[in-house]
């Protein structure tokens, strides 16, 4: 919560006592805010990194990371990815199965997992406009109106119709398929948003309608199926 406590609270406390804030951002057992300068405050579980503060330790408080001028974070279950300002893409966190984007050239390990405790660039571009993070999997769209992910793809939660071959070592030591780079989903250039879920996404388009695309065992895409989508389907 960030109060400096690890007691269960009842009723609203107040996180700080400034009163700056501007948004806020919730993670799995982590959380994060900024205020209206667009500084990065984090705090919670660390053990991964996920705090993006150089180190893996908890925060009871929260504590700035290095970089500023952050529009939106989104958290996956145990790393996050920031777009700032300038349009440019980040992450830090758990990197094992490519969330981190960097091609897997970070050699930070947070005990046996790979990981990166500050924020890495994820390429050079800086037209990035949306971003979400599913559980292990990542998603956003270009200001051309492409839509990339990476990260875990054994349920087809990246939509590329199983064109992606490489793979990673999920935490059970088990070889899964996944992109530890973006690669765009499909051609089309008229994507406007995206969700990501724990291993099934959602998109929706410029002309309002929702697709979605993943694992969906549990008719978690709403298709009327319960059949993996491997590349996105539109919902109706």
């Amino acid at each position: 919560m960030g109060n400096n406590s690890t007691t269960d609270e009842l009723s609203p406390v107040q996180i700080a006592s400034t009163y700056d804030w501007a948004d806020v951002f919730l993670g799995l057992y982590s959380s994060a805010a900024k205020k209206n300068t667009d500084m990065l405050f984090t705090w919670g579980l660390n053990n991964l990194g996920q705090l993006g503060d150089s180190s893996v330790d908890d925060k009871h408080t929260p504590l700035q990371i290095s970089l500023d001028s952050f529009a939106t974070i989104s958290f996956g279950e145990q790393h996050a990815i920031a777009l700032k300002s300038d349009g440019t893409l980040w992450a830090w966190g758990l990197g094992n199965l490519g969330q981190l984007g960097d091609g897997g050239t970070i050699i930070e390990t947070c005990g046996s997992y790979k990981c990166s405790t500050v924020p890495v660039q994820i390429g050079s571009d800086n037209d990035w406009v949306e971003i979400s993070s599913g559980y292990y999997h990542n998603l956003a769209v270009k200001l051309d109106g492409t839509l990339w992910g990476w990260g875990g793809n054994w349920y087809g939660q990246l939509g590329d119709d199983g064109a992606i071959t490489e793979t990673c070592i999920n935490p059970s030591g088990v070889e899964i398929s996944c992109s530890t780079v973006p690669v765009q989903i499909g051609v089309d250039i008229d994507w406007q948003s995206v969700s990501g879920g724990k291993l099934h996404s959602f998109g929706i388009k410029t002309d309002g309608i929702l697709w979605g695309w993943g694992n969906n065992s549990n008719g978690e895409l709403g298709n009327g199926y319960k059949t993996i989508q491997a590349t996105p389907v539109s919902i109706q």
